[in-house]
This record gives structure tokens, sequence and C-alpha cells, in this order.
């Protein structure tokens, strides 16, 4: 086994010219991706030569170097010279750092085609910055590119995330979508929504759009929170009601933290273990835990909270609630439950009800002067529907839809058109 790492290791060391550096340590890492593949990476750090004494296991000193690599497709995935600072020898530069020459390299990096896989997103001196797109339409999830580089050539910065899409998950149309075709949509996904406002300390009522995927042919939706989470999700959706409360509260206890991937299993490609369906059984189990959470918990909370989703993580069996509305806000009230998968208790949870107390002295805007169809009218000019290649986890692909999308929204009480990010 230590001769197969070793192999990585001399690779990387020949690619970038790390002549003047020694390898100080390195790990396995294991993710699952949207794909529900699971992708397992050697992550290595390696230090110049001159820094003999160097300590602190917290903070690397300027000039490491931190390479990520994909252990089965030999891939880079990142590449960090912390602070911009390298000691490469004969490493990967550029010479010529024209807009060319970097997507020559890219594509010969990652093996994607520009124009197919890839276009520019933001150029700036010493850096480029890429997106995932299909024949120039980008794609969602998004993925994303950037490498940088100093004033003599020398990279300094490379990483490539999230998901750029494969040939055969690609299908090219022609995007025929419009804003007219679209309008009970449009209606539809104009909400009511409570957005707090710390400049005058109060709750503002904005009527606004919803974001949502509309596929070319107008058979589907695909809601834009949809891909909020990559792993295998079990959608509940069970109200938590109960006629007793219980006394007592659950016994928190320490979450592990998650155990190191061993060579072993990063070789044998092993699949993750959050890749493991949640069976009926399971999910059963899993309410009937969280019922009774709640009844110690939050005893006074009788009907008010929705088991929303269910998904494995590291070890656990994670369960989202969600405290019931009334009206759409952009601030959730939210609890996050540790569920031990053998004995189905819960072992810890996260609420996120402390963040939210700073709005809780905010006023609540009541006045009414705008109606939705009036709401409806002043942003006509202002929906805007974006062609966007989003996976379709059904059929495996990308599929063209419309991204219906509107940046401003109308005040309920004014009537004021206003740019959401100005609130």
């Amino acid at each position: 086994m230590e001769k197969r790492v070793q192999q990585y290791f001399d690779y990387v060391k020949e690619k970038f010219g790390l002549d003047r550096y020694r390898l100080e340590r390195y790990s396995f890492d294991r993710k699952v991706n949207m794909f529900r593949e699971t992708e397992y990476t050697l992550v290595m750090e390696w230090l110049p030569n001159h820094l003999e004494n160097h300590k602190d296991l917290d903070m690397n000193p300027p000039g490491t170097a931190v390479i990520e690599m994909g252990i089965h497709d030999w891939k880079t995935k990142s590449v960090i010279f912390v602070q911009g600072k390298t000691y490469a020898k004969s490493g990967v530069s550029f010479p010529d750092s024209s807009k060319s020459a970097i997507i020559k390299w890219m594509e010969k990096e990652t093996g994607l085609t520009y124009g197919n896989h890839f276009q520019l997103k933001e150029e700036e001196e010493g850096s480029y910055r890429f997106e995932a797109c299909i024949h120039g339409i980008p794609t969602y999830p998004p993925g994303e590119m950037e490498i940088q580089f100093d004033q003599g050539g020398h990279l300094t910065y490379f990483s490539i995330n999230g998901h750029f899409p494969k040939d055969e998950q690609m299908k090219k149309e022609s995007f025929h979508l419009s804003l007219n075709d679209i309008q009970d949509q449009i209606n539809e996904q104009l909400k009511l929504v409570q957005i707090p406002s710390t400049t005058n300390n109060q709750w503002n009522s904005v009527y606004a759009i919803e974001e949502m995927f509309i596929a070319n042919d107008q058979k589907k939706t695909i809601p834009f929170m949809s891909f909020e989470n990559e792993k295998p999700v079990v959608n509940v959706n069970c109200v938590m009601n109960w006629n007793t409360p219980l006394e007592g509260r659950i016994e928190r206890k320490e979450i592990d933290s998650p155990k190191g991937i061993t060579a072993e299993q990063a070789f044998s490609n092993e699949p993750s273990p959050d890749l493991a369906p949640i069976t009926r059984e399971e999910q059963d189990a899993c309410i009937k835990a969280a019922l009774q959470f709640f009844r110690q918990e939050y005893p006074e909370d009788q009907g008010e909270w929705i088991l929303h989703h269910l998904y494995r993580e590291d070890g656990y069996i994670i369960a989202v609630a969600k405290r019931k509305t009334d009206f759409v806000t952009l601030i959730h009230r939210k609890l996050v439950l540790f569920i031990d998968p053998d004995t189905f208790q819960v072992m810890n949870f996260i609420d996120n009800g402390e963040l939210l107390q700073m709005y809780n002295t905010f006023q609540q805007s009541n006045a009414i002067h705008v109606s939705k169809n009036e709401a409806l009218e002043k942003l006509q000019n202002h929906f805007q529907i974006t062609p966007y290649y989003v996976y379709d986890v059904n059929q495996g692909r990308y599929v063209l839809c419309g991204k219906l999308d509107c940046q401003y929204g109308v005040n309920r009480a004014t009537g004021e058109v206003i740019h959401l990010h100005e609130i």
C-alpha cells in the first residue's frame, strides 16, 4: 500500500516542481457528489526545505504547497501555495499568461473542452475564473474553476469545485422559453416574503419572486433549493403532533468526529456509508425518535414543527425539522437532530433559534396598501428568464430550463419597487 501512495507523492513532486520541498503530512478524504458517486482524494502538505523548525501544525507558513488529487482519476483538484508564495522549481508556469494559453492548459489539465464544458466567468490581472456550461449555457448546480499565478507566471493557486457535465449527460437543445409563456408560473412564484431590515429594525413585507427552474418544454419545474444537499435525501414532511408532553430532557452526547479514511478504503473505492438507503423501518423509527425529542425539549410547541427530511452523514441519520409559519421568510427557524442509526436515540441537536433572537424585537409591518396583482404589474419589466442546463436526478442528465428570477420586489406597505439587495 505504501508503494501505491508513494506513486502519488512522486507524481506531484515532479509535476509541480517540489524539489525544494518535503512532504510534511498527508491524509485521505471522501465525499459524495451529486451523481451519487463516492469520490476519494489524497491531500498533501509540502513544506519548503528551509523551514526545518516549523512546529505550528495549525498554521502553514507562506510558501507551503497544499495539493489535493483524485485517487482514481489522478486529476488535480486543488493547488494552494500559501499566501501566493512559491519556491517551486521547474513546476507549472505560464511564460505566456494570455487567456488562450491559460485555456489550453486548463483543457489539458481537466480533460474538459472550452465552450462545451466550461467558459470564462471573470478575468483579473494574474487570475481567471471559469464556470461550468453546456455549449455556452451555464449549468446548475454550478461548477467553478479558478487559477492564479504570480508576476513571473508561476502557478500559485488552482481549484476545481462543483460539477462539470460529462458528454453522456449532455443533450443540446434550443432555448425558446419566454416570459409570455410562463405568466402562470410567474403569478404562482410571486410570494409575500418577510425580510428583516436592520436599518429600521422591522420586518418588511415584500412581494418577491421565489426562484425556480422551468423546463424548456414546460412539463416540469425544479425548485431552486432542490440541490441544497447532495447526499440522498428522504423527504418526510411529517407534522409533530402529540397529546401529552414528556418530562425530562434528553441527555446530549458529544458528536463523534468523522473517522479518518484509510488507504485501503480509498484504493478499493469503498462506497460511502452515506449512500446507504434509509429504509421505511428506519424512517418510522426516526419519526418516533423526533416526536419523543419534541415532547421533551419543546413540550409547548405541539403541532408547530414539521420533520422535513432525513439523510445520512458521518455515521448518523440527520433529521431536519422546520418551524411551521403562515408566511414566507428568508430566515427559517430550523432544528437539526443527530440520530444514532443503531439505537434511534437523538444524540444531540442544533437549534438556530439563538441566531434569530436578534430579530425578536423587530416590529412587524402590518400595513397593506398594495395587492399581489398590483405588485405583479409593477414588476412586469423586471422579471427575468435565463437559460440554464439543470441536472435532473431522475433522468441522469442535464435538462435545458429557464431560471425565473427577479432582482426587485415591491414593498407591500409603500408600493415602492426596491432592489432586494438594498433592503
